[in-house]
């Protein structure tokens, strides 16, 4: 269970990985040093995954997101797994329950990309059994806040 100054310490990360120590310490009236040690014992506690900047898609001009509800064979979910994290364009890959065995999301700049994407990659490499592709119309929230 976190302590309530470590879950106010997690808030401001959340909402800026830059915020100084300087600030974090000022609003929880804590010492740098004292701030630094509880950061310290958030990573070593595998709570703090890591630090990390958010892209907006479309400014990247991959503005098609898509959602692929994925069945494959039981024998060859872990295999396919493993090799589906390489690809760089799908950003979430979950194995799940029920009648789709992973769900996947990526970004794509356009139909033509998301197509060739399916015939030249996701249908030719995988043993897939069925695959209802979703795209994304727009986002209504999209977040990493936990806390």
């Amino acid at each position: 269970m976190l302590s309530k100054i470590d879950t106010n310490i997690l808030r401001m990360l959340q909402k800026n990985a830059r915020i100084p120590v300087s600030e974090i310490a000022r609003e929880t009236h804590l010492s740098e040093n004292g701030v630094r040690y509880r950061l310290e014992k958030l990573e070593a506690a595998g709570c703090i995954k890591g630090y990390s900047c958010i892209v907006d898609p479309e400014k990247i001009g991959k503005e098609l997101a898509v959602i692929f509800l994925i069945k494959m064979q039981p024998n060859k979910i872990m295999e396919s797994m493993g090799r589906l994290m390489k690809i760089e364009c799908l950003t979430n890959i979950y194995q799940t329950t029920g009648s789709h065995s992973i769900v996947a999301k990526g970004y794509f700049e356009n139909g033509k990309e998301l197509s060739k994407f399916m015939e030249n990659d996701l249908f030719l490499n995988y043993q897939i059994q069925d695959c209802e592709v979703k795209t994304v119309l727009r986002p209504i929230k999209e977040s990493t806040m936990l806390i």
